[in-house]
């Protein structure tokens, strides 16, 4: 495998597993009485995620 084959899946993994965490503590506020008060904290967290996705794999395509 080449060097930019491994980058690419390199990157990729990175984005899916940044996808994976903010995920999850997106569920984890979500579930939380607290979070009610703060929509926009999950909505923010939520764009976060989706960007950081993207650019991961824009960046991956690049390569």
């Amino acid at each position: 495998m080449s060097y930019k084959n491994k980058l690419r899946k390199s990157i990729l993994w990175f984005g899916l597993v940044l996808e994976d965490l903010i995920s999850a503590k997106v569920c984890h506020l979500s579930n939380k009485k607290e979070a009610q008060k703060f929509p926009v904290l999950l909505l923010n967290q939520v764009n976060t995620h989706n960007t950081l996705f993207i650019a991961s794999v824009i960046i991956s395509s690049k390569l």
